[in-house]
């Protein structure tokens, strides 16, 4: 059966503008696919840049720490007595891992490693505010023993204090500051090991943005007066440290 003109053209208008709708429609929802994957995309690279920034800080304060504080005592038999207090200057920054949860769809291990970066940064801080309580009670300790110590004390060694303060406090300053030099390196391999981790990611996942490059500076190049010596951030593509 042959259908009328009139009817004929008016079926070949209605698919047509039913095919123009659905094209429309599609390009539509794609374009704004397209949209929320540039903005996710975004958003993400954001936080990557975010937690690089977070790593560098917490570097560079290990770094300072190290140089000022631990590096001339590594073999010093008397470093659980000599290790000085050191004040509340850390960075307050720390890997925010809700922030960074994308990467479980594919790189969890990453996640997990700086989840454990940041949980060795912390460790260390703690571990020297204990320490810096013991050392202060070590050092009232001293300050009596000075005064009230016949014959005077030997200057040239540790001895008559360790008997003065006790088998307890000697042990409990050795452990401590033991336990901060491993820390110590410890926060410093798994920082490095987190942020080339994630440079991976970046470069896998996002090749033409931009990150910052993390120089670690060597201690004859620093400056002991600058808040941040140990390292230095240049601009870079994504990838790891050259």
């Amino acid at each position: 059966m042959t259908l009328p003109p009139d009817v004929m053209d008016f079926l070949v208008q209605a698919i047509a503008s039913l095919l123009g709708a659905l094209v429309g429609a599609f390009a539509a929802f794609e374009l704004e696919r397209q949209r929320q994957k540039r903005t996710e995309r975004h958003h993400r690279i954001g936080r990557i840049r975010k937690a690089l920034f977070v790593l560098m800080e917490q570097r560079s304060f290990v770094l300072n720490y190290s140089h000022q504080f631990l590096d001339g005592l590594r073999d010093d038999p008397d470093r659980d007595l000599k290790l000085l207090p050191t004040p509340p200057i850390a960075p307050e920054v720390r890997i925010d891992i809700e922030d960074l949860g994308f990467l479980l769809e594919r790189d969890g291990y990453v996640l997990n490693r700086l989840a454990n970066a940041d949980l060795r940064f912390r460790s260390l801080l703690g571990w020297m505010a204990v320490r810096n309580e013991v050392h202060q009670r070590f050092q009232e300790q001293v300050q009596i023993f000075q005064r009230t110590a016949n014959p005077p004390p030997d200057k040239e060694g540790f001895d008559d204090v360790r008997t003065f303060i006790g088998r307890m406090m000697e042990l409990q300053l050795r452990d401590l500051t033991n336990s901060i030099f491993e820390i110590a390196e410890l926060a410093l391999s798994g920082n490095r090991k987190a942020e080339s981790l994630l440079r991976d990611v970046a470069a896998r996942d996002y090749p033409d943005d931009k990150l910052f490059k993390i120089v670690e500076m060597p201690p004859d190049k620093r400056d002991d007066d600058a808040e941040l010596p140990a390292l230095t951030a240049t601009g870079n593509k994504t990838g790891k440290n050259r």
